[in-house]
């Protein structure tokens, strides 16, 4: 009977020690991505694109990000839904363009998450952009425009790599 109550404690030590070791590492990762959204330097790495019109579309390339740099922010990413204007002979992707004329608005959720509100003033078209970051560096980008379909992306945030010379 004794041992069988040092093992029950033993037990229930164990436990505690480990509910405590994620509570710090779920502590130290709010940190991290706050940290990492109020530098205002970061990168959102989608993995797939969710248009209004369509399933969920699986993206291949690991060419396609949008980049947060403290004063300015370039989006490489593809488009895929219906535009009600469009610009006559554009090949381009609407979503592929570089900005410093924009407003940059982060808020803190109740689980510890940020969300990052991007308007943009040039160019006009997106309107706003939304990244909604948890703890563990998955995101969820919302992109509104004005003349196009909404679409999402969802991802990881990283942040930026410093040039290796």
């Amino acid at each position: 009977m004794k041992t069988f109550k040092i093992i029950i404690s033993s037990i229930a030590l164990l436990v505690c020690i480990s509910t405590v070791s994620l509570a710090q590492s779920k502590s130290q990762k709010n940190a991290r991505m706050k940290s990492l959204v109020d530098s205002r330097s970061f990168i959102f790495k989608p993995e797939s694109a969710t248009p209004m019109s369509g399933g969920n579309i699986r993206l291949t390339s690991s060419y396609y990000e949008v980049r947060f740099l403290d004063d300015s922010l370039s989006s490489f990413l593809p488009y895929f839904g219906t535009a009600y204007r469009a610009q006559y002979g554009s090949t381009d992707s609407p979503l592929t363009f570089t900005s410093s004329d924009f407003s940059y608005e982060t808020k803190t959720s109740s689980r510890g998450g940020q969300t990052v509100i991007v308007k943009l003033n040039k160019p006009s078209d997106p309107a706003t952009l939304t990244l909604s970051i948890s703890p563990s560096g998955y995101g969820t980008l919302q992109v509104n425009s004005v003349n196009r379909q909404p679409i999402s992306f969802y991802g990881t945030v990283e942040p930026v790599e410093k040039n290796k010379n």
